[in-house]
């Protein structure tokens, strides 16, 4: 399993980028505990203080519980994480996740959030721009490193205009200014890390709800 935390929580040094502005730095590992041990291990000097400062009294309220996670607020995005979207295995892990938390005390909370459609479209033109000007050397000097399906994901990031950046830049502002006043009304939002399990190696299809997923 695995973490993400907020965006900058942890730091990036050393660590290959895919998009500057929004890439996260996180721990995987095999149970909650590991993942919790890395976790710890992982904060610099700024963001163990901030850590420390934000959840020492969240903390302490904690540990008279008997249900780990009575009180917390628990946010689902309803109208947009639904079972048609999502393959089988994930729809069903994610209904587990949901009533494991409950019986820890937490309450879901259903969250509707205007305009979300719009994160799709604005993270592909920040990541497509963003991932083509880091890797716009290696694509030029060793273009048949890279695999087919990236290298076009890649150049189709050099159509990306300066227009459009901004005004994804834009957007993307004011979807940050919505979620945080959405997360004022929960301590955390549940969802899947993604909709489709990984295609298994050598695979080439991945037969979702909707649709069939390709990879090369």
């Amino acid at each position: 399993m695995g973490l993400k935390p907020t965006y900058g929580l942890l730091p990036a040094e050393g660590i290959f980028p895919l998009a500057y502005t929004m890439d996260h730095v996180g721990p995987m590992a095999r149970t909650v505990e590991d993942v919790a041990c890395l976790f710890k291990a992982l904060p610099d000097s700024r963001s163990r203080a901030l850590l420390e400062e934000k959840y020492r009294s969240r903390n302490e309220i904690a540990k008279g519980k008997i249900r780990r996670l009575e009180g917390v607020r628990a946010g689902i995005l309803k109208d947009h994480v639904i079972k048609e979207l999502c393959h089988e295995a994930i729809w069903k892990g994610y209904q587990e996740v949901l009533k494991a938390a409950e019986d820890e005390g937490a309450k879901i909370v259903e969250i509707a959030f205007p305009d979300f459609d719009a994160v799709y479209t604005t993270a592909l033109i920040l990541t497509l721009a963003q991932a083509s000007q880091i890797h716009r050397t290696r694509m030029a000097d060793h273009p048949g490193g890279f695999g087919e399906d990236v290298r076009l994901l890649l150049e189709a990031g050099y159509l990306v205009s300066a227009v459009d950046y901004v005004q994804a830049q834009k957007v993307r502002a004011k979807l940050i200014e919505t979620a945080l006043l959405l997360t004022e009304k929960t301590e955390c939002w549940v969802m899947p890390t993604t909709p489709n399990p990984a295609i298994p190696v050598g695979g080439t299809d991945l037969t979702i709800a909707l649709n069939t997923a390709h990879s090369r």
